[in-house]
């Protein structure tokens, strides 16, 4: 299976991180003064680089893969992921320079787990750095954050973004319209992840329109685009049925889609079937949930009921 674009362009320079230049000035200058904080902390909106940068840095440091450790905080964010730390900090690096790990996530830490990691943090030896990386710096405590060096990132700019679009579609050979690439643009809400996702997804669509219509439908999931658009293609009840026993969204989510595609087909093109599809979806499914989703599918392919 082709890897996702996000992964194929995800930054391997700090030159690479795209929008983020007051950061990357920032982490450049620790390495060129040779005085890398051995806590960073690094936060900002989802999808703008900040896990990038660590990674980069855990380059530039000469961290080799046998000293690093990458966790999610939000799945692994207890006593014990400290614990662990604080067994195998004190041991010299086994394959590069120094150990490092990086805690993505970091907000989701427990009170708890952030009060024991202070120690760690205090009589970090000089081979070992941490990398905190957080879209919510407020959640930590004061004493964890007293202890860390701070490095903001910032949504990416419409004209980074561009850039980066541009630099993607002609890397990889894309034939995108620029009424397309910026649709992305006003989507991604500033996040470069999200804006390489939402073109990956549209480029598997074959009109312009259905591509614009999908970018509308914002980081819905592929199969929530083929419901809303074998709805708009008028598709007969067993095609949108298996669809619809194929999606594990929540319905709420799916319903807000599918109403973002409508719009964008409706404005792109005029279509009479995208608004009645809209008056159809316009009720919340917050009470019904699946069960509400499956009748105004129904509601759409054949009518309403009599």
């Amino acid at each position: 299976m082709t890897e996702e674009l996000y992964k194929r362009h995800r930054p391997a320079r700090f030159a690479d991180i795209v929008g983020q230049e007051s950061a990357v000035r920032t982490l450049v200058g620790f390495g060129k003064a040779g005085r890398v904080p051995h806590c960073l902390l690094l936060y900002g909106p989802k999808g703008c680089g900040k896990t990038s940068a660590a990674r980069i840095l855990k380059a530039k440091l000469g961290c080799a893969d046998v000293d690093y450790k990458e966790s999610n905080s939000a799945e692994d964010r207890g006593i014990d992921a400290v614990r662990a730390i604080m067994d195998r900090m004190m041991s010299l690096p086994m394959g590069g320079k120094c150990r490092m790990w990086i805690l993505d996530e970091f907000h989701q830490f427990t009170r708890q787990s952030q009060e024991a990691l202070l120690k760690p943090l205090e009589d970090t030896p000089s081979h070992v750095y941490f990398v905190l990386v957080t879209t919510d710096p407020d959640k930590l405590i004061a004493t964890l954050r007293s202890r860390a060096t701070e490095v903001k990132f910032g949504a990416v700019r419409p004209e980074a973004m561009r850039t980066l679009l541009d630099r993607v579609a002609a890397a990889e050979g894309i034939a995108a319209s620029d009424e397309l690439l910026d649709r992305v643009v006003a989507v991604a809400d500033g996040s470069a992840r999200k804006a390489l996702v939402l073109l990956d997804q549209a480029l598997c669509l074959g009109t312009d329109e259905e591509r614009l219509a999908a970018v509308a439908a914002g980081e819905a999931s592929s199969a929530t685009i083929d419901l809303a658009r074998a709805l708009v293609k008028g598709e007969r009840w067993p095609a949108v049925a298996r669809v619809l026993k194929g999606l594990d969204d929540e319905p709420e989510t799916v319903r807000r889609a599918c109403l973002g595609y409508f719009a964008a087909v409706l404005l792109g093109g005029g279509s009479e079937r995208a608004w009645r599809l809209i008056t159809i979806f316009e009720r919340a499914w917050y009470d019904g949930g699946k069960a509400s989703m499956a009748a105004c599918c129904w509601e759409a392919v054949n009518g309403p009921a009599k």
